[in-house]
């Protein structure tokens, strides 16, 4: 007779690595990738590192799930501006900074997403691949201000590359700077961020936005 795992056990083995992997990305939240060791992780998950083990043959396995679930959060937050209302200029400067203002007020977790070096190579492999869906959403609204008139014809695929490595040099200083003061600097940043990518786009008109209100970048 075969065996099959009951909806219980199954629900335990889910809960059980879900909170191996939250207790990883806590640790990646504080202190990068060197942070989360399996001995770390499974204190910080409340369960004997043999668990880890269990549903994580190896390290590089327990890094990658974490990555993929920070940055698949990420990508779908600046995927529902992109496909979202209002005009393409307006979709560009919302997730210009949105994609800003969240790695800035997370500055440990999201340096370690986009720069930090890590020991394991599939990390930079998945890097590149979510880069690609990151780029992917600001193809589509370039693709719409085009076709809208509201931005110059141009390339979108190799503007929305563009757009999206400007933006990670423009914050992976401040990233690892543990002075920055995202309060006071992150308004001015993100505004100089959005001229600079409208200037390198050929916005041809742009709508008022509300003044981005200090209070948002503090620390959560």
């Amino acid at each position: 007779m075969v065996y099959r795992r009951t909806e219980y056990v199954e629900q335990k083995i889910d809960n059980a690595k879900t909170a191996i992997v939250t207790a990883t990305i806590r640790l990646i939240t504080t202190g990068g990738w060197r942070a989360a060791s399996i001995a770390a992780v499974a204190r910080t998950a409340r369960v004997a590192a043999g668990s880890v083990y269990l549903h994580f043959p190896s390290k590089s396995q327990l890094l990658c799930e974490a990555y993929r679930r920070i940055a698949e959060l990420e990508v779908k937050i600046i995927a529902d501006i992109a496909h979202g209302e209002g005009t393409p200029g307006e979709r560009l400067s919302a997730a210009i900074e949105t994609f800003a203002r969240r790695a800035l007020r997370g500055r440990r977790k999201a340096y370690a997403v986009i720069a930090e070096p890590a020991d394991e190579a599939e990390i930079e492999r998945l890097r590149l691949h979510y880069r690609k869906q990151f780029v992917s959403q600001f193809v589509h609204i370039i693709d719409d201000g085009i076709r809208a008139g509201e931005f110059t014809q141009q390339d979108s695929n190799v503007t929305g590359a563009c757009v999206l490595g400007a933006l990670a040099e423009a914050i992976v200083v401040p990233l690892a700077d543990e002075s920055y003061d995202p309060v006071s600097r992150t308004p001015q940043l993100i505004c100089e961020i959005q001229a600079y990518v409208n200037r390198a786009i050929g916005v041809k008109r742009t709508s008022s936005r509300p003044a981005i209100q200090e209070n948002e970048f503090q620390e959560s």
